[in-house]
């Protein structure tokens, strides 16, 4: 029998009569999506939701301010400004949530890791923060995250995800 598959490895090719039938997978098209239930699922929060293929969600109710989440959502190095221009267009809409579920998404992303001095930064524009254009008026300014509740880095990483988890909470009632 060795003698046989080591024969059959020489020819280089295996005789049709040989070969093992691969089983044919057809890719079945996803239902067409019936409303928010379908992106949202069990994570109110909506950290990760799936944004299907462009023009899925046009047929439900705040459609086109899912749609607009979702194309945003397929894009690559998508930034804070980028779901905070998204909130700001589609006020009072399904958007306000899925950009902030996004935003939460990142930040326990970033803080996973140790919250250094420049990461501060990134952490308060995911947060929501903006940037201030003005000049401290003391030459030790606190650090971008020094208001946040908490003395030790894991009691503040754990407001942190709290303030961002009940934004997400309070952009479904926007």
């Amino acid at each position: 029998m060795i003698v046989l598959l080591a024969l059959l490895g020489c020819i280089g090719e295996i005789p049709p009569h040989l070969q093992v039938d691969r089983p044919v997978t057809v890719a079945t098209p996803q239902p067409p999506p019936t409303g928010l239930k379908d992106l949202v699922r069990q994570d109110p929060l909506v950290r990760r939701p799936k944004p299907r293929d462009p023009g899925d969600w046009l047929k439900i109710r705040d459609g086109a301010a899912v749609e607009a989440w979702s194309s945003v959502a397929r894009m690559n190095q998508v930034t804070p400004a980028d779901w905070t221009q998204l909130e700001q267009t589609h006020t009072g809409t399904a958007a306000v949530a899925l950009a902030r579920g996004a935003r939460l998404a990142a930040l326990e992303v970033l803080l996973a890791g140790d919250v250094e001095a420049p990461a501060q930064q990134q952490v308060a524009a995911w947060l929501g923060a903006t940037r201030v254009e003005t000049h401290p008026t003391t030459k030790n300014p606190r650090g971008p995250l020094a208001w946040i509740p908490g003395t030790t880095i894991t009691e503040k990483r754990q407001a942190i995800l709290t303030i961002a988890e009940r934004s997400v909470l309070l952009g479904w009632l926007d």
